[in-house]
């Protein structure tokens, strides 16, 4: 018996050491991971979770199972986001640090959207938000007006604003009560987003007075996002 209780106390001895040392290696890993990702990527306020046990297996493996995280802002497609979070699972551990499906969510700012509207749509205004809308400002053929929308996802790339109502001084009105010109020109907008190649638009909403936009992403190389 006391045989049998001294190898037991080894064992459970042994074990706790093992998950010790499991948990240092982890916590060590996801260290220097956050390092490496701020000194080569525009990201501030980084943080990493690697989820999982037993994280060494997994090294063996080549292969974390879920990784998540979360930076203050990163770029991202040539735009700065912020509030950034992110889930990934099947993350490879070697170079382009592949991922086998993924998530990220963050809010971006509004001056950076109003100059890609203005870009591909050529509506000048100044945009903003209202409640859960954006609101564009400005005048359109000569006609001042301020322009409320709802965004949504138009598909895997591409954003598009949903004219909610148009007030021309007067109060707000339908967006088919205006001339025609004007009308047309207010129907359709959408503005394209430059995602990497994997990655698709998956929801939009106004929040924050900015707009948080989430992503999904099949079979992403890490190294491709930072280089975005």
């Amino acid at each position: 018996m006391r045989r049998a209780l001294g190898w037991l106390v080894t064992l459970v001895a042994l074990a706790a050491v093992l998950v010790v040392g499991d948990r240092v290696a982890v916590r060590t890993a996801e260290s220097a991971a956050v390092q490496a990702f701020e000194q080569e990527a525009e990201v501030t306020g980084a943080s990493l979770d690697i989820t999982g046990f037993p994280f060494l297996t997994q090294v063996a493996q080549g292969e974390l199972t879920h990784v998540t995280g979360a930076a203050g802002t990163a770029s991202f497609g040539g735009y700065t986001i912020t509030d950034l979070t992110i889930d990934a699972r099947g993350v490879g551990i070697s170079p382009p640090y592949p991922v086998a499906t993924g998530t990220a969510s963050g809010l971006l700012a509004v001056d950076d959207l109003e100059q890609a509207l203005q870009e591909q749509s050529g509506l000048a205004g100044d945009l903003g938000t209202e409640g859960d809308t954006l609101v564009l400002s400005g005048t359109v053929l000569g006609l001042p007006l301020a322009v409320a929308g709802s965004p949504r996802v138009s598909d895997a790339g591409t954003l598009a604003l949903d004219v909610v109502s148009v007030d021309t001084g007067s109060g707000p009105r339908p967006v088919e009560d205006l001339p025609g010109a004007v009308a047309d020109l207010l129907t359709g907008i959408e503005v394209s987003l430059t995602l990497p190649e994997g990655v698709a638009l998956d929801a939009v909403e106004v929040a924050d007075g900015s707009v948080r936009i989430t992503v999904t992403g099949t079979d992403v190389a890490l190294e491709e996002l930072v280089a975005s």
